[in-house]
This record gives structure tokens, C-alpha cells and sequence, in this order.
């Protein structure tokens, strides 16, 4: 049986944060919310810049290393308060 391909950019996707290159101020600044997060109540955090900025690997490096489970959801997605409460769960 064949291995799965998988695109170029998930294979070389960084694994752990200090293989995110040029994004430190943003991952302390990420990892601050992430850990303050249930103490402090904040209910979101925008990621914004160029596509292929870092963004997304950022967040799931970030994850994967604190053990956490990415939820997304994005633009296109249906956003009523019942497919939101399904696709995110308890994590909400």
C-alpha cells in the first residue's frame, strides 16, 4: 500500500515554534493569549498579514507543542450559533 502524499506545504510545515522563522514578537504574543486564556476570559484572538506570513503555522506549531486542539473556522463556513456550538464544541 502507498503512503499518503501529502502537498508540499503540510509536509514541510514547521512542527515546533522555533521553527517558525521571522514571527517571534507574534508567537509570544500568541502564547501569552493562549495561556492566559481562561483566566483572563478573552474570547478571541485575530491573526492578520501577508498570505504565507506565518500565520497559520504559527498557530498550529504553537498547538502542537502545548498539547491543544485547532479549531477552524473560516469565512465561508456556515456561522449560525448552532453550526458554530457543533464544529467547536467545548472548546467554545
Amino acid at each position: 500500500m502507498r503512503a499518503q502524499v501529502k502537498p508540499w506545504t503540510q509536509k514541510h510545515m514547521p512542527q515546533k515554534v522555533k521553527e517558525v522563522v521571522g514571527q517571534d514578537k507574534a508567537i509570544v504574543e500568541l502564547k501569552k493569549f493562549v495561556v492566559n486564556f481562561r483566566k483572563e476570559r478573552k474570547k478571541a484572538r485575530l491573526l492578520y498579514g501577508p498570505t504565507g506570513s506565518g500565520k497559520t503555522c504559527a498557530v498550529y506549531a504553537l498547538a502542537g507543542e502545548m498539547g491543544l486542539e485547532v479549531v477552524e473556522i473560516n469565512a465561508s463556513d456556515s456561522r449560525t450559533a448552532g453550526s458554530i456550538s457543533t464544529t467547536v464544541g467545548n472548546a467554545s
